[in-house]
């Protein structure tokens, strides 16, 4: 991962759709018209969807030292070898669901999974990036993804303001449909969008490596 990019047109074209994102949290109108703060990055296997996530992390982490940013590999097991220079974590959240016998509380598996995995975040808002996320589209109607989407929609959830990108091969990401909670008692939930913000297609990643 450590291959230099000749220019950074697309990292900086995804950091600005990425921090963007945050106005979702501070501006009412933002939130009336979007779902919620994530959007999927779409490309075909290899062209670079990886390392350009990994440079937007690295970036963020030692640039923009007011925000903290995660790189999830969806996947189970742990991470090995140069995995664990590119990955914060790996994460295998349909097994976080599994631990829960109880349907209606399956969810809940999930959000103590994601608040687990970005309290290290020094009080700041949190990039969440996940890799591989097409992993995340199991279950009936995606219902896994959909409990990732109330997370981020929770109103007093902690960290309060986190975004997310889902990193994939498909365009599933822009066509799961929105339940609401199934569950009142699991919080409060901003739900007032009706769009989704648009895909991040602009991949030029592999034509910009230094050989």
């Amino acid at each position: 991962k450590e291959i230099k990019l000749s220019h950074d047109y697309d990292l900086q074209l995804l950091k600005k759709r990425v921090f963007d994102m945050f106005q979702w949290h501070d501006d009412e109108d933002v939130r009336r018209k979007y779902w919620a703060p994530y959007f999927p990055l779409i490309q075909s296997s290899g062209m670079g969807k990886t390392k350009l996530l990994y440079e937007l992390k690295q970036h963020i982490n030692n640039e923009e030292r007011s925000y903290h940013c995660i790189l999830v590999l969806c996947s189970s097991g742990e991470l090995e070898g140069d995995m664990t220079h590119t990955y914060n974590v790996a994460m295998e959240l349909e097994e976080c669901m599994k631990r829960e016998p109880d349907p209606s509380l399956k969810y809940r598996e999930v959000e103590k999974e994601l608040e687990s995995t970005t309290k290290y975040n020094g009080g700041k808002p949190v990039v969440l990036l996940f890799d591989e996320a097409q992993n995340l589209l199991v279950g009936k109607d995606g219902h896994l993804f959909n409990c990732i989407k109330w997370w981020l929609c929770k109103k007093n959830k902690n960290p309060r303001k986190v975004v997310a990108v889902f990193a994939g091969t498909t365009l599933q990401f822009a066509t799961v449909a929105r339940d609401p909670p199934e569950a009142p008692i699991w919080g409060e939930y901003w739900m007032d969008g009706h769009e989704r913000y648009p895909p991040f297609f602009e991949l030029h990643t592999m034509g910009c490596l230094l050989s």
